[in-house]
């Protein structure tokens, strides 16, 4: 017997674009199951990256639609950047590359921009777990399943043991399976912003095992009446972020009062050990200071101890024509009351194109070593790397 919280979930999930148990957000469901009810019903903080890539996706949908359907489409003008249409012509080419890697000759089955459901795989009611793939290509003959997925950030993402890739292939199989069985499975990323062009290649039956071993218990912890909260870096997206109780006890025990610290020098160990809760303190600060902010800027919310005042008033040019005019007037040149800066390669790229003769006056300069965590998949860095930083 279902409760009436979950039968209320899978009613409203059902109909929605994003699921409760949305394959975009598995990773972070899967690590804290119970993110999921106490996001429930929070207005979304997505910010304008995500806006932004909404409206590459669409462009992906349109162009996809065009090439592997034969759909005739409109490409506004003015909508999409040379940038995000180059974004989306190294897609196409990446899409083109698999086919003939993992195809065998014949044209696929193409969905685009496809609604899948995975409910039943993780036993949780229906309409609660689904999700969009961006591309879908399934060759009958080989039993080949292509699941391609379009990624417009800039931190790299990884193809292998993917859980977002996974439940999509899961739903896929589902949707193909009237066409034959599914011999293998290839989950693709294509990131044109950081190069990331990879894929991974499973099967169902593995990934059957990956939902039952792992993806089902969740998705199931997260829908009973005590569901277990794990704070980690997987909480930046989470609409709960700022005022989760659990990741703020988390992080604020680092500084509670005790009496068993010894005075002294933090050991290797012990800043190794803080490391992970220093980022997560950092991003969680950032999220309480711009949610508190907002409420009490925007809705009025009083916090014991704060008020809202008005910014820092700085002085600005009313009219920059009329300035211009009236400081030229008496004399001063152009180059005494303007600031000019060369563009840099990017903007020179979307102006120019990469193939200009002027960006074989560019170098590649490292950039400033970092410290990350172990599972960073960048090669560590050698001793001549430091030769780039000396003046």
């Amino acid at each position: 017997m279902l409760d009436d919280r979950t039968v209320a979930l899978a009613a409203q999930s059902a109909v929605s674009e994003h699921a409760v148990l949305s394959a975009s957000a598995a990773y972070r469901w899967i690590a804290c199951p119970g993110s999921v009810s106490l996001s429930h019903g929070l207005p979304d903080t997505a910010g304008a990256a995500a806006a932004e890539g909404t409206l590459i996706h669409e462009l992906g949908e349109l162009a996809m639609r065009s090439w592997l359907l034969g759909e005739s489409v409109s490409f506004p003008e003015g909508r999409w950047t040379p940038e995000q249409y180059e974004l989306i012509a190294n897609y196409r080419d990446h899409v083109k590359e698999l086919s003939s890697r993992f195809g065998d000759g014949t044209d696929p089955l193409v969905f685009v921009e496809q609604r899948v459901s995975y409910s039943a795989a993780l036993r949780v009611p229906a309409g609660l777990g689904h999700g969009t793939a961006d591309l879908i290509l399934y060759w009958p003959d080989n039993g080949t399943l292509l699941v391609v997925d379009l990624k417009t950030g800039r931190r790299p993402v990884r193809s292998s043991v993917n859980p977002q890739g996974m439940l999509y292939a899961r739903g896929a199989a589902d949707l193909v399976s009237w066409a034959g069985d599914v011999q293998r499975v290839v989950i693709a990323i294509s990131q044109g912003r950081t190069g990331n062009w990879s894929d991974w290649e499973t099967s169902i039956a593995e990934i059957d095992q990956w939902i039952t071993d792992v993806a089902a218990p969740a998705a199931q912890n997260a829908l009973s009446a005590k569901p277990r909260f794990h704070p980690g870096d997987h909480c930046e997206y989470c609409k709960a972020a700022a005022t989760c109780a659990t990741r703020a006890g988390m992080l604020t025990a680092v500084f509670d009062d005790r009496d068993d610290v010894i005075p002294g020098l933090l050991s290797p160990d012990q800043v190794a050990d803080l490391l992970p809760k220093a980022k997560q303190m950092i991003n969680w600060a950032t999220n309480l200071l711009s949610f508190a902010e907002e409420q009490a800027v925007k809705f009025g919310q009083a916090y014991r101890g704060f008020k809202v005042v008005a910014g820092k008033a700085v002085r600005v040019w009313r009219d920059e024509g009329e300035v211009a005019q009236l400081l030229q007037s008496e004399g001063y040149q152009p180059q005494d009351i303007y600031t000019r800066k060369l563009i840099g390669i990017t903007a020179a790229e979307k102006l120019l194109g990469k193939k200009h003769p002027v960006f074989e006056l560019t170098l590649q300069r490292q950039g400033a070593p970092q410290l990350v965590p172990e599972s960073d998949p960048r090669s560590p860095h050698t001793a001549d790397i430091d030769a780039n930083f000396e003046e």
